[in-house]
C-alpha cells in the first residue's frame, strides 16, 4: 500500500473554537462552535448540521469537503480497475472452474478491494494521528498498515517537524462547508496544512480542491 502526503502552506495558526461530545436522544453527536454558530456533527452518518433555532427539522444540512470534491469523476479510472481484478480473478482459475458462481465472485472483486483499502487508509490514518498526540507508539500489525505507517515515519525522519494540531476541523463561514484536515504542522521553518493520503496514486484535481478548500476555511479563522 503505497500513499502520499499533501502540504499546503498557510500563512499563520490561530484556533478559535472548541468542542463536546454530547448525546442527544441516544445519538452521539459531536457539538462544534466556531464564530457565532454551533455546528452539529453526526458521526454514523457523518453529517454537518448548522444549529438554526429550537426545532431539529429547522437546522441546516452543511456540504462537507469530501462531499463536495466527489463531483470529480473517477469512473473511467474505476471501470478500468475493476474491469481488471475480475479479468485476473478469472484467468487465474483453471478453465473447468470458471462456473457462474466464480464469475459472480469476480465481478465483486472491486468491492472487496475497495473495502480493504478503506480500513487500510482509516487505520493508518488512526495510527499517524496517535502518533502525533502522543510520539512514540508500538507499530500496528496488519502488515499492509505497516507500510503506509513506514513511508510515514520516513517521510517524518526527512524534515524538522513541529506538530501543531491533528485531525483540526475547519468551516468556511463565507461559502458555508466544512471539512477535517489531518494535520496543521511547522515543517522546516514553514507552516502547513497536512493531509494523509495511502491510495495508489495522486489524484491532482480531487486532491488539489479537497486541500485548497481546507485551506481557504482556514485563512478565514485567522
Amino acid at each position: 500500500m503505497s500513499g502520499c502526503i499533501l502540504l499546503r502552506s498557510i500563512s499563520r495558526i490561530r484556533v478559535i473554537y472548541f468542542d463536546e461530545i454530547i448525546t442527544m436522544a441516544g445519538t452521539v453527536t459531536e457539538e462544534i462552535k466556531i464564530y457565532d454558530k454551533v455546528i452539529m456533527f453526526y458521526p454514523t452518518s457523518h453529517q454537518y448540521k448548522l444549529v438554526v433555532g429550537e426545532k431539529k427539522s429547522d437546522w441546516q444540512t452543511i456540504d462537507s469537503v469530501s462531499r463536495i470534491c466527489g463531483i470529480v469523476d473517477k469512473s473511467e479510472a474505476l471501470l478500468i480497475w475493476a474491469s481488471r481484478l475480475c479479468s485476473d480473478y478469472l484467468l487465474s482459475l483453471p478453465v473447468q472452474k470458471r462456473t457462474d458462481e466464480e464469475v459472480k465472485v469476480a465481478v465483486n472483486k472491486h468491492r472487496e478491494k475497495k473495502e480493504e483499502a478503506a480500513n487500510i487508509g482509516t487505520l493508518a490514518h488512526a495510527w499517524a494521528e496517535e502518533y502525533i498526540k502522543k510520539g512514540d507508539i508500538s507499530f500496528p500489525d496488519d502488515p499492509q498498515v505497516v507500510n503506509a505507517v513506514n513511508g510515514f515515519i520516513d517521510w517524518t525522519s526527512q524534515h524538522d517537524i513541529e506538530w501543531v494540531a491533528s485531525e483540526r476541523f475547519v468551516y468556511s463561514n463565507k461559502y458555508n462547508y466544512v471539512g477535517i484536515c489531518d494535520a496543521i504542522a511547522v515543517i522546516d521553518g514553514k507552516r502547513y496544512l497536512v493531509d494523509f493520503k495511502t491510495s495508489n496514486r495522486i489524484r491532482k484535481l480531487e486532491y488539489g480542491m479537497q486541500t485548497s478548500a481546507y485551506v481557504k476555511a482556514y485563512v478565514e479563522e485567522t
